[in-house]
């Protein structure tokens, strides 16, 4: 179980000592923290600390996936 943005290279690195170790087992992601809010408040739409951490989040994701690791 892993964050939702972070599940795509949690995946491959599991993926790595799975195939490490001689396989035989098998994977299924279970991302957590990906719901949002199906409100309509026009609130949303001003800028937040909870966004410009997931903006954070997403381009450190993207970089290291990038990077390789």
């Amino acid at each position: 179980v892993t964050h939702g943005w972070h599940t795509r290279r949690a995946m491959k690195v599991f993926d790595q000592a799975v195939a490490r170790s001689g396989g035989g087992i098998a994977l299924t992601a279970a991302p957590m923290g990906l719901a949002r809010d199906d409100s309509t408040d026009v609130l949303r739409w001003l800028p937040s600390t909870a966004g410009f951490t997931d903006t954070r989040n997403a381009l450190r994701e993207y970089l290291a996936l990038w990077v390789g690791a």
